[in-house]
């Protein structure tokens, strides 16, 4: 089973700048930086939110991994950090390349995870054959 739908909600909670609430809404900015001021939140949130894309995305495509596909899968997730990580810039007004270079980072080793776990998944759903159409 497909799950299209999945992967473009998946694709606008990443994209979509949720953080340009707590500059208009006091309330949100309280619970919002509660949650996810502690360092190792963001990373892990982008940990999940990449892994996530990827596995959606191998999912779709019934992906066999190559290193080719897999560098393909990993420029994807590239492509959309940055796109991610530009509409921050531009929503809060704030750039700071170093933070922008980790966050980048820590979407790549996102993806990998989400890559391998498809390759787990995969291998369980097609007893071991490729998951290729």
């Amino acid at each position: 089973m497909r799950l299209r739908w999945l992967l473009w909600l998946w694709l606008f909670g990443i994209l979509f700048p949720v953080a340009i609430f707590r500059q208009v809404w006091p309330g949100f900015r309280r619970h919002f930086d509660a949650l996810f001021y502690p360092d190792w939140v963001h990373v892990l949130m982008h940990i999940l939110l990449f892994a996530g894309f990827t596995l959606l995305l191998a999912w779709n495509l019934r992906l066999a991994l190559t290193p080719v596909s897999t560098a393909g899968m990993l420029l994807a997730a590239l492509v959309v950090g940055v796109s991610q990580e530009a509409l921050q810039t531009l929503s809060q007004d704030i750039f700071w390349l170093p933070g922008i270079l980790f966050d980048l980072g820590v979407d790549l080793v996102g993806g990998l995870l989400g890559l391998v776990t498809w390759r787990v998944l995969a291998r369980k759903l097609t007893g071991g054959r490729t998951p290729a159409d």
